[in-house]
């Protein structure tokens, strides 16, 4: 539920103790005015309320002189008043109240509303002051109070007043005061304020008027911990509470370079601060506690009496959690209080080796904020019991090592939530906090669903509104949010409808695709008045997945996700069945529904292409009309293709129209033998790639960097795989980082699979008669995940997945081909390095005993021509080497020193 918001009274001086300051009052209500007099100076103010209840929060009277005073109100007949106070009297004229220890002037409150319920607890008088609607709730507050008045006194020693005092009051508000709390009308009967709010409220009286907010206020951080956070605990939820409110961080207190340091947070003015003072300040006291253990409570009631009626900041919460522990805090303090981020890490290297007395599991720790120090719990899981090991972590690199007597199974880095982190992706639930958070939004809603949706678009700040017909992949830089379950650009962004139709009004969160710390949102009403009344209420439900009405009441639900950052040691399924081997006319034979069959490839590999052809070839002899669909050649040389089937074109024509040698780079003689047989046999070949320059482009800034001619050539649906798919991506673009963002290269991936398997489809949709074969690298076939199901998806059409020489795992394919190696006639090859630059070749570096060093070129020489054939690239060239024979000897002319010589050469 959305935090009350907290007003807290501050102490603004220590003053010696005297005669109590006299206030006596009168309120003339029909007039708006309280006056009288403050030991015997007049004052006079007015009065300003709401549906017949008036507080007053300035100091109508002034600042009180001495440590305590005595106010004596005279009311007309049927209005109530409260003050703080130690202790309130009914007079014949109206009120008396007197409180010690005063620090501020007072608040006072009047009201016609009200009916009173109180108890002496323990000595401390408990009054409740609701209306006679609210009334039949009192029994549940009291009980309740009486628990939480046990609850802290043991944890902090005696209530610091006479009396405590719960008071409704007729607009939105939840104001932590001496001795009382005010709390909306309108949300006393809800559950979550007797079962949290209440006692956070309550907390306040011996933590909330002790807080010096000059250099922040450490109070609600505390007072969260202890009242929020506990409750959760003493339910069995305080796992999920401190992830939650972890995610709340993340969405909402902007992780990056920018955001608010806890030092700063005074007040909850907004979601920012409220991530930043609630829950980070919260999992700042979490941490302490796990560090100092007992000694934490010590200092809790150390805190208390020291500062009782005092003010207090984070320096003098530091001074005495060190002084109980006998423990230097000031690096931990420091690091937590002024870096605006949380802790940040990398496990690396993550390993186990067998020891001479059982198992060590290692890894290196690499924090990317050094200043941040925190203890993390280390779970070390084997067959038959955890190994937990807590680590205080303090440098910006730190080796760790574990050791068990078992095999170890799984590591486990902070499954508890112990520690404030940035979470995996695969920790993250998708949660409605993003709704409100300051990343910037963009809003999908089509031109009729306007109006309906107005309310919705008054709340939700940062955002650009954009017709559903715009293409959302332009904006996945920030949090994606559509509008209305008939969404064409929902339909575009997952390529299914909206999952949900039948709910008057539902909000529906997913992760981002692509950014971990965001999330997007569908929000469904039936009508505008069903939005206007529902989504307000949504800000409650925060750290949920989706809430849906049902009968006018919303029912929240919350996603699950993996429980801390997890890293698999051990798979011990380590055995296979052994089967007999079969050839490709048996998988062929084996799958007679099958409509695509892939058939994977490590490029450089002939037997793989061998392999290929095979399945062509057997299909085709079989009367099987089919199709063959080429990863290697890109969408916009189609025409070229048939062309050359047609034979209008030469072989030759067709790869140097197809820009071959530029775009594809591997020796044309291995793909040679499939290419002519479909020719021979009048075999569609399907263009299945995205052009290079979109791909490169992607890359470097994204799909939103496209142009909308660029958007036009790719698909207009994309799945953003995750899990294996996305991981397996990050460990290849680990291994060549060069500069550039990850996100960026795994959009790149998905569009080149995407469109693959959308070329596919259009292919088949129209040639509804011929089957498949798509011939890809293992790693578009592996899993499954690349080219299979993303055509699988359009089509839902049987296929058989085949890869080649790849480890038998679990799900990797249908089938695995393990060729036995076949050399071929390669073409031939110079043998120098060459820099090809402005349509010149430049000869980089000459390789020993190659045909060029035979020949004599040297570096520095420039390509001119090759068999009589001027060179104006490396593509002519390799053109010219396609077709060149082993044993005959060519005329290589080079440009050396501005002067041409003719070398000889000979392969």
């Amino acid at each position: 539920m959305k935090r009350l918001l907290i007003l807290l009274i501050l102490v603004t001086s220590a003053i010696s103790a005297s005669a109590a300051t006299l206030v006596k009052a009168k309120a003339d209500m029909a007039n708006s005015v309280i006056s009288g007099t403050v030991d015997g100076k007049p004052f006079s103010y007015t009065l300003k309320g709401t549906d017949g209840t008036y507080i007053i929060y300035d100091d109508w009277f002034g600042e009180p002189k001495d440590d305590s005073y005595t106010l004596e109100l005279t009311l007309p007949e049927g209005y109530v008043a409260l003050a703080e106070s130690d202790k309130a009297e009914k007079t014949k004229y109206g009120w008396k109240f007197t409180l010690k220890n005063a620090n501020h002037g007072m608040v006072l409150a009047i009201s016609d509303k009200w009916q009173i319920k109180s108890e002496i607890v323990n000595g401390v008088e408990v009054a409740l002051y609701f209306s006679k609607a609210n009334m039949q709730y009192s029994g549940a507050y009291m009980a309740r109070i009486k628990e939480l008045l046990a609850l802290y006194t043991d944890m902090f020693g005696k209530y610091p007043y006479g009396r405590f005092a719960v008071a409704d009051v007729p607009y939105p508000v939840g104001h932590a005061l001496v001795s009382l709390t005010f709390i909306s009308e309108k949300i006393i009967p809800m559950p979550f304020l007797t079962r949290t709010s209440l006692g956070h409220e309550l907390l306040h009286q011996w933590l909330g008027v002790a807080v010096d907010t000059k250099d922040g206020n450490w109070a609600e951080a505390l007072t969260t911990y202890l009242a929020d956070r506990l409750y959760e605990e003493k339910d069995g939820k305080g796992v999920e509470y401190r992830k939650a409110a972890i995610i709340n961080v993340m969405q909402n207190a902007r992780q990056k370079e920018e955001g608010t340091a806890l030092k700063d947070f005074s007040y909850n003015r907004d979601k920012a601060s409220q991530a930043v003072g609630y829950s980070k300040g919260m999992m700042v006291f979490s941490m302490l506690d796990d560090m100092l253990g007992d000694d934490f409570n010590k200092g809790l009631k150390r805190l208390y009496s020291k500062f009782k009626y005092k003010k207090a900041d984070w320096n003098d919460v530091r001074k005495v959690f060190e002084d109980v522990s006998d423990r230097k805090l000031d690096k931990y303090f420091d690091g937590w209080l002024n870096e605006t981020a949380i802790a940040d890490f990398d496990a690396k290297d993550v390993s186990f080796k067998a020891v001479q007395d059982g198992y060590e599991t290692s890894f290196t720790l690499k924090n990317k904020y050094e200043n941040l120090n925190y203890p993390l719990e280390i779970v070390v899981k084997t067959e038959k019991a955890d190994t937990v090991y807590t680590k205080y972590i303090d440098a910006k690199e730190v080796n760790l090592s574990i050791k068990t007597k078992e095999r170890p199974i799984e590591l486990v880095i902070d499954p508890k939530y112990k520690t404030a982190r940035i979470l995996d992706r695969t920790e993250l639930y998708p949660a409605l906090y993003a709704l409100w958070s300051k990343y910037p939004k963009a809003v999908f809603v089509s031109e009729k669903n306007k109006t309906k949706y107005a309310s919705v678009l008054k709340m939700i700040d940062d955002a650009e509104v954009y017709n559903d017909t715009v293409n959302p992949y332009q904006y996945n830089d920030k949090i994606i949010i559509f509008l209305d379950a008939d969404n064409a650009a929902f339909r575009k962004y997952y390529g299914v409808n909206a999952p949900f139709i039948k709910p008057e009004f539902a909000v529906l969160s997913s992760l981002h695709p692509l950014h971990s710390d965001r999330m997007s949102y569908i929000i469904h009403a039936d009508d505008a008045e069903t939005a206007a009344a529902n989504f307000p209420r949504v800000t409650h439900y925060g750290k949920y997945s989706s809430v849906v009405s049902e009968n006018g009441r919303l029912r929240p639900v919350m996603d699950q996700s993996v429980q801390g950052e997890r890293f698999r040691l051990y798979d011990d399924r380590q055995g296979e069945r052994v089967q007999s081997a079969i050839s490709i006319k048996t998988i062929i034979d084996e799958n007679p529904y099958a409509r695509v069959f892939y058939v994977g490839e490590t490029h450089t590999d002939f037997a793989h292409h061998e392999n290929q052809l095979e399945f062509i070839r057997r299909l085709n002899e079989a009367g099987k009309k089919i199709a063959v669909g080429l990863e290697m050649i890109q969408k916009p040389f189609q025409p070229v293709l048939d062309d050359y089937l047609s034979g209008k074109i030469t072989e030759r024509e067709m790869l140097e129209k197809t820009e071959y040698y530029t775009r594809w780079k591997y020796d044309y003689r291995l793909y040679a033998p499939i290419f002519r047989y479909a020719k021979e046999n009048r075999i569609p070949l399907v263009a299945l790639n995205t052009p290079q320059e979109i791909t490169k482009k992607i890359s470097s800034g994204g799909i939103k960097s496209l142009t909308d001619e660029e958007l036009k050539q790719i698909p207009e649906t994309i799945e953003y795989t995750g899990g294996e798919y996305r991981d397996g991506l990050y460990k290849i673009f680990n291994m060549h980082p060069m500069g550039r963002d990850f996100e960026n290269f795994y959009e790149a991936q998905i569009v080149w699979d995407e469109t693959m398997a959308d070329s596919a489809y259009k292919y088949m949709t129209a040639n509804p008669d011929r089957l498949f074969v798509l011939l890809a690298g293992n790693g578009h076939i592996r899993n499954r995940t690349s080219i299979p199901e993303r055509l699988f998806r359009r089509n839902l059409m049987n296929y058989v997945a085949v890869v080649q020489d790849e480890d038998n795992k679990p799900g990797v394919a249908d089938y695995i081909l393990y060729p036995q190696e076949t050399d071929y006639d390669a073409s031939p090859m110079l043998g120098v390095g060459i820099d090809d630059k402005d349509g010149k070749l430049k000869v980089a570096d000459v390789s020993d005993k190659s045909a060029a060093q035979t020949a004599g070129v040297l570096k520095d020489d420039i390509i001119v021509s090759f068999n009589r054939v001027t060179v104006g690239g490396l593509q002519t060239l390799k053109l010219e080497l396609l077709y060149a024979e082993k044993g005959r000897e060519y005329e290589l002319v080079v440009l050396r020193k501005d002067k041409e010589e003719t070398l000889k050469i000979k392969f």
